[in-house]
């Protein structure tokens, strides 16, 4: 799932740029979905619930500005991708020490901001994680730390993500599960692999996800998942 925040002071302004945004991913093809926030203090707060993939920050606003928060996350580490939206040139400069994508003066242009999508999307796509196209959701992008779990349901892969949902696609599962990084996941049964950062206990052949899932080891594989787990 691609999300996305739009803050900007002016809620009207918002639902505009929400339209544009919503039509570029739409046109993709990609599952998404886009929040709008008209003060940085409801972003941050709604940043420790979603873990968005690109905010579209307005620079100047009443309290805290676009270009302020966008600092305080740089430092404590953030790598989200940010586009910056302005009415004024002058802060372009400025703009730019926080690494933003880009930078879009007011009114956005459907263009330009199509060519920011796209930044961000081959940006992400560098990064370590999965595309697949869901058989309703369409084309979704995610990170591996978005992964739970995957389940093999005939011809059928199920990924149980982080944030409670689930997405189904058509494959073989063993050539899947080939293609996932050894040190994350774990094939722990003929039908199941499991991110090892979101198991949180195993017992009587089971693993206990983080979300409180219960997924099955075999018994061929019982001590190599125990093994794994206690190097976690």
């Amino acid at each position: 799932m691609f999300y996305t925040a739009i803050c900007d002071d002016e809620a009207a302004y918002s639902a505009k740029a929400k339209v544009l945004l919503d039509k570029v991913l739409d046109e993709k093809g990609i599952a998404h979905r886009t929040d709008c926030f008209t003060s940085t203090e409801e972003l941050q707060a709604a940043m420790r619930r979603c873990e968005y993939s690109l905010l579209l920050l307005d620079i100047v606003m009443d309290k805290q500005t676009g270009l302020e928060f966008a600092s305080e996350l740089r430092r404590a580490g953030s790598r989200v991708n940010i586009v910056f939206m302005t009415s004024s040139a002058e802060y372009a400069l400025e703009a730019y020490e926080v690494y933003p994508l880009t930078y879009l003066t007011k009114p956005v242009d459907p263009i330009k901001l199509r060519r920011a999508v796209q930044m961000c999307l081959e940006k992400m796509e560098k990064q370590p994680g999965l595309v697949i196209n869901d058989k309703k959701k369409g084309q979704v992008m995610m990170e591996y730390d978005d992964i739970l779990y995957l389940e093999s349901q005939k011809h059928d892969i199920v990924v149980y993500a982080r944030d409670g949902q689930q997405y189904v696609f058509m494959g073989s599962f063993e050539a899947f599960c080939e293609k996932l990084p050894a040190d994350v996941f774990f094939r722990c049964h003929r039908s199941y692999s499991v991110n090892l950062r979101h198991t949180t206990r195993i017992n009587n052949r089971e693993y206990t996800m983080r979300n409180g899932d219960l997924v099955p080891i075999s018994r061929t594989q019982y001590k190599v998942a125990c093994e794994k787990f206690a190097g976690l």
